[in-house]
């Protein structure tokens, strides 16, 4: 083993003049010693963000698409299967439209857990 790594714990007591080491190790040093990691994001996820809101305005589409089957609006164009009407296809489009708000309530619930895990994090970082 070289006399450079010899009992020393860091690079900085070779600095003293005792041994010479490269210049790229010394390098090296200054690179892994700069500044700490950024603490970890708390908060909501983006993803239950955006799905809060995709939910929300596709459950109002499919709802007023609905409503335009229902009163059999004429530039809906959909060749309905035999022995349905447009009227009645329009309960599937709003099961949707309920299954979309399903979404979007638990989309919420991790919007809103996210929000609590923030302030939960700001309460902490208060009494530390």
């Amino acid at each position: 083993m070289s006399a450079a790594f010899q009992g020393q714990t860091t690079l900085n007591e070779a600095d003293e003049g005792l041994v010479s080491i490269p210049p790229w190790l010394k390098h090296y040093n200054r690179v892994i010693s700069r500044k700490p990691s950024p603490a970890p994001y708390v908060g909501p996820s983006v993803c239950s963000v955006c799905c809060t809101f995709f939910s929300i305005f596709g459950a109002l589409f499919l709802f007023v698409v609905a409503s335009l089957m229902r009163s059999n609006y004429r530039y809906i164009h959909i060749s309905p299967i035999e022995g349905e009407d447009l009227p009645s296809m329009s309960k599937q489009v709003t099961y949707a439209g309920f299954f979309y708000l399903v979404c979007g309530l638990v989309s919420l619930c991790y919007w809103n857990k996210g929000n609590m895990a923030k302030k939960d994090a700001e309460v902490s970082a208060r009494v530390t």
